[in-house]
């Protein structure tokens, strides 16, 4: 409400300070802590059962800037795409201060980070998470993985990292795992319109 007399609110973020503690507590059964952002569209249920970790993209429409699956979700988004007359709405990747908030943070409670992101053909998402890996000191050090996938078949290999991390196994494993895995995951897309293909 305090905000309220110097603009309008568009949403609302608080820090999960239990999802904090639980990480803390997985912390002590697993060495590696799994990684990604929200190009990967893994549901929040999904996120809390796997204890995987997600950076938002950012979505600007208009004069609104909004962080993805965070302070926008997919139903608002629909709805502000369906309004005449709105902005179309354009994305950009998570700048490496935000990998580096969440990989420092993760570093305090695991031994190694894990981060597996957007395919590097279609998004520079991946360089800023690679920026803010050697930016971040930790005990095992922080891996990138290029996901050459988007959507669910990012969302997929992610999930299959993180059951794999919860056996206890090391970060050298994890990312080996992930490269034999990744070759078997593709993403298909079969859209209704062109025209927001078109327009972005």
């Amino acid at each position: 409400r305090a905000m309220e007399a110097f603009g309008t609110v568009q949403g609302q973020k608080a820090d999960d300070m239990q999802r904090q503690q639980e990480s803390a507590h997985h912390a002590r059964r697993r060495q590696v802590a799994i990684a990604t952002d929200s190009a990967g569209d893994l549901p929040e249920s999904w996120m809390e059962r796997y204890d995987i970790h997600s950076v938002p993209a950012r979505v600007n429409i208009g004069t609104h800037s909004y962080l993805d699956k965070v302070t926008l979700d997919l139903a608002t988004f629909l709805r502000l795409l369906d309004e005449p007359g709105s902005p179309f709405p354009k994305s950009s990747q998570p700048p490496p201060g935000d990998f580096r908030r969440l990989f420092e943070f993760l570093g305090s409670h695991y031994q190694s980070v894990v981060s597996i992101n957007v395919t590097r053909a279609n998004s520079g998402t991946c360089g800023a998470a690679e920026v803010a890996a050697s930016r971040v000191q930790s005990r095992g050090g922080v891996q990138v993985i290029d996901s050459r996938n988007a959507s669910v078949g990012q969302g997929l290999l992610v999930m299959a990292a993180a059951e794999y991390a919860a056996t206890g196994a090391s970060i050298e494993d994890v990312v080996r795992f992930v490269e034999r895995m990744r070759p078997h995951s593709h993403t298909y897309a079969c859209p209704t319109t062109l025209e927001f293909a078109v327009r972005g």
